[in-house]
């Protein structure tokens, strides 16, 4: 939900085809998507998430794949790029805090669970210490059972340093908070 590829159908309807074969960028009438990526991670095209289209798009897609498929979570690719305040190649700017990402992750995650309670939130997203920490007060964080927690633990790293606190952030992807 942050970025596609040249063959999808939400690019080509708005898109600079400059030799007619179907690729191209986005043109300035694509309501969804930027001319350029705002973040230094830019991968295909980049989906503009201050946008109120893109934003109802995304609620669309999330409310259909929980009603619809009955998926218990969604994992956010590229959680960084949500961010319209910087551009690419600036690394200090889309490493630092940026309110508008915490935002519009947050208000995903909190559409998410209005439609299920249960439901699984995980940003692939390794911010600043000050985002993540905002993140963690604000629920946007991978909400497991202890249990499932210390065996996933266990079957990848650090455990011992993780069973010293009541919760830890890990920097491997996802931050947990246990129940």
């Amino acid at each position: 939900m942050n970025h596609v590829m040249g063959r999808s159908p939400m690019n080509r309807m708005w898109m600079q085809d400059t030799n007619n074969d179907g690729w191209g960028p986005a043109s300035t009438e694509n309501p969804y998507f930027n001319l350029e990526a705002t973040h230094s991670y830019s991968l295909g095209n980049d989906f503009n998430h201050q946008s109120n289209l893109t934003q109802y798009y995304t609620q669309r897609v999330i409310k259909h794949w929980i009603e619809n498929f009955k998926i218990d979570g969604v994992r956010w690719d590229l959680t960084k790029g949500f961010t319209q305040n910087c551009n690419a190649g600036d690394d200090n700017c889309t490493n630092s805090y940026q309110q508008d990402r915490v935002d519009v992750l947050k208000s995903y995650a909190d559409y998410s669970w209005s439609l299920d309670p249960d439901h699984y939130v995980i940003f692939e997203h390794l911010g600043s210490d000050e985002e993540e920490k905002e993140q963690e007060k604000t629920k946007l964080v991978l909400t497991l059972s202890r249990k499932f927690t210390l065996k996933l633990l266990d079957s990848t790293c650090c455990i011992d340093n993780f069973l010293s606190s009541g919760v830890e952030r890990m920097r491997f992807g996802a931050s947990i908070q246990l129940k």
